[in-house]
């Protein structure tokens, strides 16, 4: 199995262009590792599911600062009051 998707093949998988995956990035939205030897982005499996998560509530309306915010949500803390 690869080790990670080069940014051209994200964006046709997901037919998105990729200036909106790095701004996405640049909002803190999505953080793809870089390779070292060549500074390219490397998206994981884990990236992957994010992007969909994303496109699934940007779909919604839902503005993207919003999924920012509640990418940073620990939702686990209601979890453990409602017990």
């Amino acid at each position: 199995m690869k080790d990670g998707f080069q940014i051209n093949e994200i964006s046709k998988f997901f037919n998105v262009p990729a200036s909106t995956l790095r701004y996405w990035e640049e909002m803190g939205v999505l953080a793809a590792k870089k390779n070292p030897e060549n500074g390219y982005r490397i998206y994981t499996v884990s990236d992957l599911m994010t992007i969909s998560d994303i496109l699934f509530y940007k779909n919604l309306g839902i503005p993207l600062k919003k999924i920012r915010d509640m990418e940073k949500m620990d939702f686990t803390e209601g979890m453990r009051c409602a017990g």
